[in-house]
């Protein structure tokens, strides 16, 4: 690119070209030629199909005064004080538009949730961004009548360690439209906490206001557990020293026990400290310990034993069925995480 430039801008001619950049526009100059020859014949037979035919070719209008988006500049408070177009706002780029809002889309699928209803006058919906110890709450809020609403305020209410430091704003919405609000919260330990209220709006009358429940949102913590250093001599104090115990049968269709322990870590993202051996797997039974850390640094110890079982056959003449069974047990500082943990391994399969 750079000899490239460098030839473009020469200004003495050829005479002070050196053999390479002679080759490169030579071999430049035919390349070229060749595309013309071959795009004026595509234009040629093209413009006599249309003359058979009798068609034209179709001619886009642009108005002079007509608006360019371009979304690549738009800034990122654009949609805090109007209203949110979603068309706007995905323009058209094609398959990479698709594509990346599908990736989109599947990391957070699981933080958005509902408020109302489709038949509600606002239909209302939630995104939750953890932030460490902050949670960010963007509502969007369509308005789904054909009259203009006036003095809408969303009212949220906490249970668990949470606190609203930000509250919504209120705002008034026409028939149609649509705005994003927010609203900061802040968050004191790993225990779940839930969200709940209620949006309010001025009637018809102006007398009574009008009220919509809104649906209780959970909010998980430890969505995110990260895999952690931990000595065996650490683990061991610290299992003797935390207090906070949890208790999980193992149900899994898996059937190796090495198989098992590492899909178990490497789907909770949990480090395992357990160095398992061929002669562990031919013994019959596992146990294993896992160390694991989270968003706000609280670690977690999980120590497993299992061991596989034999059934009878359901039919005669079939092998006897095999099966892990076991239970896991769970060690944190505080309540919040051992019940977390807990829940996300009963969840194991």
């Amino acid at each position: 690119m750079q000899v490239c430039l460098r030839i473009l801008t020469q200004s003495k001619g050829q005479g002070s070209l050196t053999e390479v950049q002679n080759v490169l526009v030579q071999f430049g100059r035919a390349i070229f030629g060749e595309f013309l020859k071959s795009h004026s014949k595509l234009v040629s037979s093209n413009r006599g199909r249309l003359g058979q035919a009798g068609d034209r070719e179709p001619m886009t209008v642009t108005q002079p005064d007509e608006r360019i988006q371009f979304r690549q500049l738009k800034a990122k408070n654009t949609t805090e004080g109007g209203d949110f177009d979603m068309t706007e706002e995905l323009g058209s780029g094609g398959v990479e538009t698709a594509n990346f809002m599908s990736e989109l889309q599947r990391e957070n699928e699981q933080k958005i949730y509902q408020l109302t209803g489709y038949s509600d006058p606002i239909y209302a919906e939630a995104i939750a961004e953890v932030h460490h110890y902050d949670i960010l709450l963007k509502i969007v809020l369509i308005n789904r009548t054909q009259k203009t609403i006036q003095n809408i305020n969303c009212e949220l209410l906490t249970q668990g360690n949470l606190k609203v430091v930000e509250k919504p704003i209120s705002l008034t919405l026409r028939a149609g439209a649509s705005q994003i609000i927010k609203s900061s919260l802040k968050v004191s330990s790993t225990d779940n906490g839930a969200i709940y209220g209620y949006l309010t709006f001025d009637s018809a009358s102006g007398n009574i206001p009008n009220v919509i429940n809104i649906n209780e949102i959970q909010i998980d913590f430890i969505n995110a557990l990260m895999p952690a250093d931990c000595s065996e001599l650490e683990f061991k104090k610290k299992w003797a020293d935390y207090d906070w115990e949890n208790k999980v049968q193992v149900h899994t269709p898996i059937q190796d026990l090495k198989e098992y322990v590492e899909h178990f870590a490497s789907t909770l993202n949990i480090k395992l400290m357990t160095k398992i051996t061929p002669a562990d797997q031919r013994a019959g039974f596992l146990v294993a310990n896992f160390y694991t850390k989270s968003k706000f640094q609280e670690d977690c110890l999980i120590n497993m034993s299992i061991e596989k079982t034999s059934e009878a056959p359901t039919a005669p003449g079939e092998p006897p069925v095999v099966r892990i069974s076991g239970l896991i047990r769970l060690r944190a500082k505080t309540e919040g995480m051992a019940l977390c943990v807990g829940e996300k391994c009963k969840q194991m399969r």
